[in-house]
């Protein structure tokens, strides 16, 4: 038992920390000696705990514009001088113009000592001091001090005293920041601590974008645990977090259990009560009641008092009980706040600039009355364009695609989440995916299947928040019959005033490099095909947005970091539901509302989702009718256009054989017009067929023998199956790899891997894949592969592509458990491309492709400009460049250009 807040550590972290407000303001001034008031050149001048930072001139003049900034502190250093702190408050100003006086400090070397190591006790007393000041979660893991011998500890009466003569230099591998940490003040007395300090951050370059998605996803994570979020939450009255509050003249001591004690020693306090006083200055007075308890159901606990309850739980107090803060939620009277639990979880570790901007600061809201959930009040301009790689197919080929989405003003809520359909002309629907949006950008492809009949097609891309508002966006697609094949007229459509495509020549022979430049926004993501010219009949991304049934539907939940659910606990209003998710790992509670309904939000699971709910009514009773749904498939209302193809003999290539251009899946390595397969009705024709490339495995293992590894993902299960099979982790790149030790061999070799006929450039590209979804492995040795310097061959065959069923393990099962299956996201494959050096065995096979380039991902950097080289493997003819990207207003546009190949 205990009382409130007993068990949890009250932890005070004080940062420096002022009001930001986006406006433009500037700061200029001049360093001077406090002395000889002579210029002082090359001084730094920090805004403290942002990004902003400049040096003076040789006469001691500087400047920094677009601080951004209303009430903040400049901090001013200079070798041999005193540090000089100074608080600015630009309230109703554009800019300031100050003049630094810097002090020359005394005594510069009596204290001078070579720090190269410490004694055992120092080193106790640093990893005592690191525990309080980076925290334990997974940010602090990937923390470090660069001189850590420039801090000094001094033992008190209850705890630990920190200092530094100098700052601290911080690297922050979790976040991507390089801080400045001018330590001030580190005081610990065994429960509480204090720092007190000056931040400068210094923004790092990401090596790859799966570090930079890493580090903007930890960001995101570290603005939800911040007490910014909580007032900004408050201030726009987003229900993202609950309130609870002492029960008024109650005596009970509160236990373990926090639902057992709801509404006896606590009870929840509803967001609208919270008193919100606006002051004449434009800042925000919010009242805090002692001892606010706040409950952050979509959030994992760092540090949880409770024994039911499996989310984010902290606790509020302020000095005369109020808050004083900006529009944005900024704290004007840090001093006077005292957090605890998990707002303190990620202490400096998880700190961010005061600059950082959300990607995801609107919250959707929770169910309001008779509708599923709450969207935009006004009607979204949320639109999507879709490029694919050509608008001409035949069965069984591959279609690659984009999706962009627009918005007319930057501070729409973007969608993360984006559904794809595939329908013929009947309505009906061939193939449908959903797709992870990053950056108003997401891509992916559908394998035709061989048997799919010709005629028109239609893909169909939307989000949750374009169907609120009855929308949908519609590009046709043609799939034609074997023998049919046509002529068109394509002329390149850009101006070379303005052209975002720099090709040297148009010419290219058959085996040379194809290069040219990508000249538009910077940090920009385009797409780009390369496409035999009679296949691209238009301009694939002018896209036909309709109105689905000619009005609007219901109003659907704005999806931003993962999928929305809809549930009812039928007949048992305001019920407790236990959500396991897919493997118990993790318990999240849930109450449905008066009419009975629950909303899931933010499930992201690769392939298929799995759910598993269990619910409880007022008096703690098992619920037996649980429902949860994913709002289903809008209806499907559109109407076809003519066709305009003009059906001819072939005779652009000259080649009387070859009355087609087949993008056939090139991954899997095999032409399926050649394919004859003899083999008993027992064995899976799709495995003959590869094994009719690849020839008989040195060793296989089925799916029995690759559940009894017990291994969770399919490089464990490699490793457990092969036991000369290593896993290495490259620290510096962060990448995983595998590594053989095979006999015969001096050094460990890196085999190739092929998984459903798609050769993997990384290992980690498929640590997703479970083994129970693994249908098959085969082991080849002494083969030929396309890695240099492997000699062994890897190939992972998955039971969707084998279309072999999925076998249940028979498990003991909780019979008030109800699970759900969904589809999950798809993971986007890899445009192979071909060179004559690694594929010169099938060069004939090459060169019919009618796709000889995609690339959804061409990435510029600060100058807006990229490179795209390929080795050109095609029948002679002329083909279109297409790009398609974003302008600087964020307005969907594209670009193309003819080559020929001869």
């Amino acid at each position: 038992m205990k009382k409130f807040l007993g068990t949890s550590i009250t932890l005070l972290l004080l940062i420096l920390q002022f009001s930001i407000s986006y406006s433009q303001k500037t700061i200029k001034g001049k360093i001077i000696d406090h002395e000889t008031k002579e210029p002082l050149a090359y001084g730094t001048v920090i805004i403290n705990n942002t990004t902003k930072a400049t040096t003076s001139d040789e006469t001691g003049n500087f400047i920094i514009n677009d601080v951004g900034l209303e009430k903040f502190e400049v901090v001013v250093r200079y070798v041999g001088y005193e540090s000089f702190t100074k608080e600015i408050n630009l309230l109703g100003q554009t800019n300031v113009d100050i003049t630094i006086e810097l002090k020359l400090v005394q005594n510069l070397m009596g204290d001078f000592e070579v720090k190269s190591q410490k004694d055992k006790n120092w080193q106790k007393q640093y990893q005592q001091f690191l525990k309080l000041f980076f925290g334990t979660s997974e940010f602090a893991q990937k923390c470090k001090i660069e001189n850590p011998y420039e801090i000094e500890f001094a033992k008190t009466e209850n705890g630990l005293k920190a200092t530094s003569k100098v700052p601290l230099n911080i690297t922050n591998h979790a976040l991507g920041y390089k801080l400045i940490l001018d330590l001030k003040e580190f005081l610990s007395n065994g429960s509480d601590y204090r720092i007190v300090s000056n931040i400068f951050f210094i923004e790092q370059t990401p090596t790859d974008i799966k570090q930079k998605q890493s580090w903007e996803t930890s960001r995101e994570k570290a603005f939800k645990y911040s007490s910014k979020f909580i007032f900004q939450s408050i201030l726009q009255k987003n229900c993202y977090q609950e309130f609870y509050v002492p029960k008024k003249n109650s005596n009970a001591v509160r236990g373990n259990y926090f639902y057992s004690e709801l509404d006896k020693s606590i009870e929840k306090l509803k967001i609208e009560k919270i008193k919100i006083d606006t002051l004449a200055n434009g800042t925000f007075k919010i009242s805090v009641p002692k001892n606010l308890e706040i409950h952050a159901k979509n959030q994992k606990p760092y540090n949880n008092p409770y024994s039911d309850i499996s989310h984010s739980i902290s606790w509020l107090q302020a000095e005369n009980d109020f808050i004083l803060t900006d529009k944005d939620g900024n704290a004007l009277n840090p001093y006077d706040i005292f957090p605890a639990g998990d707002l303190n979880s990620l202490k400096i570790s998880g700190i961010l600039p005061l600059d950082f901007r959300s990607k995801e600061q609107a919250i959707v809201s929770p169910i309001k009355n008779e509708e599923v959930v709450t969207s935009n009040s006004a009607e979204t301009t949320e639109k999507i364009s879709i490029h694919a790689n050509k608008s001409r197919f035949y069965a069984g080929e591959t279609i690659w695609f984009k999706i962009y989405q627009e918005y007319k003003t930057t501070a729409e809520r973007k969608s993360g989440v984006v559904y794809i359909d595939l329908f013929n002309e009947k309505g009906e629907l061939r193939n449908s995916k959903i797709l992870r949006s990053e950056n108003g950008s997401s891509w992916g492809e559908f394998n035709l299947s061989d048997t799919l009949q010709a005629g028109k097609y239609a893909l169909r891309a939307y989000t949750n928040q374009m169907r609120s508002s009855g929308k949908s966006s519609i590009a046709e697609i043609e799939i034609l019959t074997s023998n049919e094949s046509f002529t068109t007229n394509i002329e390149g459509n850009s101006d070379e005033s303005s052209s975002i495509l720099e090709l040297e020549k148009t010419i290219f022979k058959n085996g040379e490099h194809l290069t040219f430049g990508v000249n538009g926004q910077p940090n920009e993501s385009y797409s780009i095909s390369v496409v035999k010219k009679e296949y691209s009949s238009k301009s694939f991304f002018e896209n036909e947005t309709i109105t689905q049934h000619g009005r609007k539907e219901n109003i659907f939940p704005v999806e931003i970091a993962g999928r929305a659910f809809v549930g009812k606990t039928t007949k048992k209003p305001e019920a407790t539901v236990w959500n396991f998710g897919a493997n118990y790992s993790n318990v999240e509670f849930l109450e449905s509302d008066k009419n009975e309904k629950f909303l899931l939000q933010n499930i992201f699971q690769t392939d298929s989702i799995s759910l598993s709910l269990k619910g409880y009514d007022k008096k703690n009773k098992p619920l037996r009718d649980l429902e949860l749904t994913d709002f289903g498939r809008p209806n499907f209302d559109y109407i076809f256009s003519k066709s305009i193809k003009t059906v001819t003999e072939y005779q652009e290539t000259g080649i009387k054989n070859s009355p087609k251009s087949y993008d056939f899946d090139l991954e899997k390595m095999i032409l399926l017009d050649e394919v004859e397969i003899k083999a008993k009705k027992s064995e899976n024709p799709q495995l003959l067929k590869e094994r009719k490339l690849y020839g008989n495995p040195n060793k296989s293992f089925n799916t029995e023998e690759i559940v009894k590894s017990s291994a969770p993902n399919v490089l464990m299960t490699l490793t457990s199956l092969l036991p000369n099979l290593k896993t290495v982790y490259d620290v510096e790149k962060h990448t995983l790899d595998i590594r053989w030790n095979r006999p015969g061999f001096l050094t460990p070799q890196r085999p190739s891997i092929i998984v459903d006929g798609l050769e993997i450039q990384s290992p980690t590209d498929i640590q997703h894949l479970t083994s129970s979804a693994i249908a098959k492995i085969d082991i080849y040795q002494n083969a030929v592969t396309s890695v240099q310097g492997a000699q062994s061959l890897i190939v992972i065959y998955t039971k969707t592509y084998l279309n072999e069923p999925s076998k249940n393990i028979a498990k003991k099962k909780d019979p008030d458990v109800k699970t759900f299956k969904f589809l999950g996201f798809s993971n986007p494959k890899s445009f192979y491309l071909p060179t004559k050096n690694k594929d010169g065995h099938r060069i004939g096979q090459i060169e019919q492709r009618s796709t000889i380039y995609w690339n959804p991902n061409i990435e510029t950097g600060e100058n807006g400009k990229a490179l795209v080289s390929f080795e050109v493997l095609s029948l002679p003819g002329e083909y279109v460049i297409e790009l398609v990207g974003k302008d600087e207003k964020g307005k969907v546009i594209s670009e193309r250009k003819m080559i020929e190949i001869r």
